[in-house]
C-alpha cells in the first residue's frame, strides 16, 4: 500500500488522474497488515492522500467475497481507481455477495436504534464482533460496510442513520482523512445530526512491532477495546 499509493503520489495525480485515464491501483498490506516491518510498510495514511485526489475512486472491501464483485464491477467503470486489500484474505462477512448491490457503495449488514457503526474493510468483521459483545449489554448497533469510500454515497446512507441516537466510525487508519473524516463532512452540511463519534488510528506513527491484533490493541482498535470507549462513551 505505501509504495503503491505514495511513492508514486505525483504519477497517479499528474498522469492518472488529470487524464481521467481508467486505470486500477491495487494495494496490498491495508492497515497494519505488514505489523512486522515497520511504519514504512504500514498502510495507515492511503485513503486520506487518494481521496484528496479529484476523479479517484476508492474502494475497501471487507471480505474476500466482496473482493471478487468489486473486481467485476470496477473493472467497466470509467477513471482512475484505487483498490486497498489484504495480503492474508479476509474472514468472511457476507453468505451470498450476490445480496449486496455494488452500486450503492455501501450495505447495510445489521440494523439498529442506539449506535450505528459505518466501517471500512478488516474493520467491519471487528464491527461484528463489538456488535456481539455490545448486545449484551442490550445495547442495539447497527452496522454499515462503507466498501466504497469515494465517490460516497451521501444521498442513500443519510436517510438510515439520520435517526439513530449515536453514529461511529470504526477504520484501521488515521482518524485524520479517513472515513471518521469523511462522516464529519457529511455531518457538517446537516441541521440535526446524532452524537458522533470516530474511532482509529491516533495521529502519530506505530513503531511498535508484533502481530496485526497486537498493533490494533496499543492503538485501541480491536473489538475489546472499542466495546469499553463505546459503553463509556454512550454512559455520558
Amino acid at each position: 500500500v505505501p509504495f503503491a499509493t505514495m511513492r508514486c503520489y505525483e504519477q497517479i495525480r499528474v498522469d492518472l488522474c488529470c487524464m481521467n485515464l481508467p486505470v486500477t491501483i491495487i494495494g496490498i498490506g491495508a492497515g497494519f497488515d505488514y505489523s512486522t516491518l515497520g511504519p514504512t510498510h504500514h498502510g495507515t495514511e492511503d485513503i486520506a492522500l487518494m481521496r484528496s485526489l479529484p476523479n479517484m475512486t476508492i474502494y475497501s472491501p471487507s471480505d474476500t467475497s466482496m473482493v471478487k464483485s468489486i473486481a467485476k464491477f470496477s473493472y467497466g467503470e470509467p477513471g482512475p481507481k484505487y483498490i486497498r486489500l489484504d495480503r492474508t484474505g479476509y474472514p468472511l462477512v457476507y453468505k451470498n455477495r450476490k445480496d449486496v448491490d455494488v452500486s450503492r457503495g455501501f450495505s447495510v449488514i445489521e440494523k439498529g436504534s442506539d449506535l450505528y457503526i459505518i466501517a471500512t474493510g478488516r474493520m467491519v468483521y471487528g464491527a461484528l464482533e463489538v456488535i456481539k459483545e455490545l448486545s449484551r449489554h442490550s445495547i442495539s448497533v447497527g452496522l454499515i460496510d462503507l466498501f466504497r469510500i469515494k465517490p460516497f454515497n451521501a444521498k442513500d446512507i443519510w436517510p438510515i442513520i439520520k435517526e439513530a441516537r449515536n453514529i461511529m466510525t470504526l477504520e484501521e487508519h488515521f482518524i485524520t482523512g479517513g472515513i471518521g473524516s469523511l462522516i464529519s463532512e457529511m455531518l457538517a452540511s446537516k441541521k440535526r445530526i446524532p452524537l458522533f463519534k470516530p474511532f482509529g488510528i491516533p495521529d502519530c506513527f506505530c513503531r511498535e512491532y508484533g502481530t496485526r491484533e497486537y498493533l490494533c490493541s496499543i492503538n485501541k482498535i480491536d473489538p475489546d477495546s472499542v466495546v469499553k470507549s463505546i459503553r463509556k462513551w454512550l454512559k455520558r
